[in-house]
């Protein structure tokens, strides 16, 4: 499996941005990434009614909707289908996975925090979080990276998952 990391934090932190320019940054250099965003909104997102959840309902086990330039994939998942089982079947071909949320799945985990939504990180005991990105000042012995710094971050994971250089 590909290494998996997922940035993870309070609803508006910023993990959005940090996920963008942690891919920019790793990719630039070579290397091939995938992103996985957890999604917890309370619209379906193959709209039932519709050519691929009719597709579904029909029994295929997975269904492609084609546009010019772009693709997406409707399959069936299982509710406890944990991150890592999901990322491997999706991306086994590619060098990282950065995830986005996932706050409880047992992975290696970068937090962001912002002081202005609260002043305690919410995986500050989970043994995977390797890294902070926040802007004020954690306790705990791990590398912290000010927001808007998000190419010493990429440097971090670089360094830690792919110093073996691209597939």
């Amino acid at each position: 499996m590909p290494p998996l990391v997922t940035i993870c934090g309070r609803s508006d932190a910023g993990k959005t941005t940090v996920v963008e320019r942690i891919i920019r940054h790793v990719t630039a250099h070579g290397f091939r990434v995938a992103s996985i965003k957890d999604y917890h909104g309370a619209e379906p997102l193959d709209t039932p009614g519709k050519d691929t959840a009719r597709h579904r309902k029909a029994g295929a086990v997975a269904t492609v909707l084609r546009a010019p330039g772009e693709g997406k994939m409707f399959f069936p998942l299982a509710p406890e289908e944990g991150l890592a089982s999901l990322a491997t079947r999706l991306f086994p071909d590619v060098d990282l996975i950065v995830a986005e949320g996932f706050k409880a799945a047992p992975v290696d985990k970068v937090e962001v925090a912002r002081a202005s939504l609260a002043a305690e990180l919410l995986c500050r005991d989970d043994p995977r979080l390797v890294a902070v990105v926040t802007d004020f000042v954690v306790d705990e012995a791990l590398p912290r990276f000010p927001q808007g710094d998000e190419a010493s971050l990429g440097d971090f994971l670089l360094d830690r998952y792919l110093s073996g250089g691209p597939s």
